[in-house]
């Protein structure tokens, strides 16, 4: 699907996914879904660019892998760096690359979004490509309150405007909570 037509998962629909998928496809979606990487940076990602003993675990891209050919460092969200502990935990000891078998292909991606139940189009006709996990990214982070100056730090992007209108569903933004979360003329008495 075009981007205009794609959508973001669900944390259930990715929490679906990792828990069908086999454990090396499911540490490749989990990294996936939990640092907004590309393909392309998934695939050219190396172990001599993964701190994970440190307080702070954190990653360097490489420059010549990244769309804007600058790179990046980045910390790790719990489950990023869990997966990549499982991922370090099986890699063969010359293993140079983090998806030492690959990045998950469209049609065993199809496959596995089948097997776990999770629908390539929704209601809105809105499909899935290994792309929305990047899209979900961004969208966690918007729904979880953090500043667009962070989100396009971790998404490497400098447009607020492709942030909001490309890379965030707004169709499953916390919106409910958000209100509740604003005080009223009631709970403001002092």
């Amino acid at each position: 699907p075009k981007a205009d037509s794609q959508r973001a998962f669900t944390l259930e629909e990715i929490r679906k996914l990792v828990d069908f998928a086999p454990v090396y496809r499911s540490c490749v979606y989990r990294v996936a879904a939990f640092t907004g990487l590309r393909v392309g940076e998934l695939k050219g990602l190396k172990w001599n660019r993964i701190f994970l003993d440190t307080d702070c675990p954190y990653f360097e891209l490489d420059p010549s892998k990244t769309k804007n050919k600058q790179g990046g460092t980045l910390p790790l969200l719990p489950d990023a760096l869990e997966a990549l502990r499982e991922l370090r935990a099986m890699a063969p000891d010359d293993a140079e690359l983090v998806f030492f078998k690959g990045v998950t292909q469209m049609p065993r991606f199809r496959k596995d979004l089948d097997e776990a139940g999770i629908a390539e189009l929704d209601e809105r006709g809105r499909g899935v490509v290994f792309h929305t996990f990047r899209r979900s990214f961004v969208t966690l982070l918007r729904s979880s309150g953090i500043p667009y100056a962070i989100i396009a730090q971790f998404s490497r992007h400098l447009s607020i405007s492709m942030l909001d209108k490309v890379y965030t569903d707004k169709n499953i933004l916390p919106l409910a909570e958000a209100v509740r979360s604003i005080p009223t003329l009631e709970s403001s008495r002092i």
